[in-house]
């Protein structure tokens, strides 16, 4: 027999039994655009055609590891001396404390950042 209880086995527990609507809170998490700019370095081979990933890290939590794929300024981003943007949506991490910029490998280069900026908005 399965110890996990489906929704109507929780309904058939709960009725007929007066629950404090203060013990359930119902979370509305805002979905926020985090705006990244990423400044490629004009050193040889700082730019990379491989798919790009980036993962933010804050004091409430992380992105996950999103794809960089679709810059707003530049139809073929990471190239040598370019700054691509990038809008990344998810909820608030709260204070960001850390950025990974990785790529697959897929193709030769390297993703050789001179900077990565981010912004947040609405």
């Amino acid at each position: 027999m399965s110890d996990l209880l489906t929704s109507d086995d929780i309904t058939h527990h709960i009725s007929g039994h007066r629950i404090n609507e203060n013990l359930f809170e119902v979370v509305s998490l805002s979905v926020l655009r985090y705006l990244v700019a990423v400044h490629t370095s004009s050193i040889a081979k700082a730019a990379t055609q491989a798919n790009a990933f980036i993962t933010l890290y804050g004091s409430d939590g992380d992105t996950g590891r999103r794809p960089l794929s679709d810059s707003q300024t530049s139809d073929a981003p990471f190239k040598k001396g370019q700054v691509d943007v990038f809008i990344v949506e998810a909820v608030h991490l709260g204070k960001l404390e850390k950025v990974i910029l990785e790529h697959d490998g897929t193709e030769p280069g390297m993703l050789n950042p001179r900077g990565i900026f981010l912004f947040v908005y609405l």
